[in-house]
């Protein structure tokens, strides 16, 4: 991976090091640039980004790799929203029936009803916090003038 600190350091040091042919030295003022285009350290900088690329061609295919993914679409957002609320029904089902198991005296594992509960719970309380955000979405999107 590409660290733009350790590669502006890097520039810099050989950019320093360059001083006789064309570089510039710790003593150098700033001067206006008369013409246009790359100053040695952006040229510099530049050489050094292709050579840290070079060095690890696997992370950059990773990346490529890991773009694609997060690009690609599996299903619309319809499916997905109902796919996630059979999840949390069929967790509050669940749950309802492991209350009854425990109630009747069928079951006597105290720990998975616990368990149980808490996975209900917590889904019913993200359903409703997305819910919530998608409803002040669309409020705030009916207030708009166009």
């Amino acid at each position: 991976m590409v660290n733009i600190r350790n590669v502006a350091l890097s520039a810099y040091r050989s950019a320093l090091a360059d001083g006789t042919s064309g570089g510039f030295s710790k003593t150098q003022s700033l001067k206006k640039i008369e013409k246009p285009g790359k100053s040695d350290f952006a040229q510099a900088v530049d050489s050094e980004i292709r050579r840290q690329r070079m060095d690890d061609p696997i992370s950059a295919s990773r990346a490529q790799e890991i773009a694609a993914q997060y690009m690609k679409v599996e299903k619309p957002l319809s499916e997905t929203v109902t796919d996630s609320l059979k999840k949390v029904n069929d967790l509050q089902t669940e749950k309802n029936m492991m209350i009854e198991e425990f109630a009747s005296g069928r079951t006597q594992n105290v720990h998975e009803l616990m368990i149980s509960l808490q996975k209900a719970g917590l889904a019913m309380r993200m359903t409703s916090a997305v819910r919530n955000k998608v409803m002040q979405a669309y409020r705030e999107l009916a207030q708009m003038q166009f």
